[in-house]
């Protein structure tokens, strides 16, 4: 079953999830023109950032997301790639690396006390992920934000289906503390360098409305 009505995306995002709790739970909306579904990301997501030093590997991590959103995927018809909206937000001092000096270091050069969120904003997707594949392989596009500092990346995105209206939505991509004016951090005088990259992976399990 599919549910159809003029879709206008300036509708304010309220009254048009209330919309379609009323009138479509579960379905695809249509117009014509483009094609729109909504997806609940559920609070226990989690961030990691796998780095290195010149001694050896760190890794760090982020369980549970603030202000768990919505996602919406918004497929035109006259193009090949999926527009995206909604965003997570983290809190920086919720770092945990699994050892103390560590995950202080990596908070203070992360500026947790002046920035104290990152965010991740949903821009693109390549296509969209068909329920009849349990795994797809797809490229996309987000904004990150953090430090101050906004940047857009590509994102290699591994989509999992866990049921008919449950996914699981997991995005890798290697960053540079220098695409943030960030400064890697170092110990001992400067004989303990941090590498410049750190390998981000984000895994968000999503719930169609």
């Amino acid at each position: 079953m599919v549910c159809f009505f003029q879709l206008k995306i300036i509708m304010p995002i309220a009254p048009f999830l209330l919309l379609i709790y009323l009138f479509c739970p579960g379905h695809t909306l249509q117009d014509g023109k483009s094609s729109v579904s909504l997806w609940v990301i559920s609070g226990d997501g989690s961030l990691k950032v796998g780095g290195r030093t010149n001694i050896n590997k760190f890794s760090c991590s982020i369980t549970n997301l603030l202000s768990p959103d919505t996602i919406m995927f918004v497929k035109d018809f006259s193009l090949e790639k999926i527009k995206m909206s909604g965003s997570i937000q983290l809190d920086i001092k919720r770092f945990n690396c699994n050892n103390a000096v560590m995950t202080k270091d990596l908070r203070r050069t992360l500026k947790a006390d002046e920035f104290p969120r990152m965010r991740i904003r949903f821009i693109s997707l390549g296509w969209y992920p068909e329920s009849s594949v349990k795994s797809n392989a797809v490229a996309g596009v987000v904004l990150i934000s953090l430090a101050g500092i906004t940047k857009k990346f590509d994102v290699n995105y591994t989509v999992i289906h866990k049921g008919a209206n449950m996914m699981l939505l997991k995005g890798m991509r290697t960053i540079t503390f220098s695409d943030f004016n960030i400064i890697p951090p170092g110990k001992l005088g400067g004989m303990v360098k941090t590498h410049n990259a750190l390998d981000v992976e984000f895994n968000l399990g999503l719930v169609q409305l």
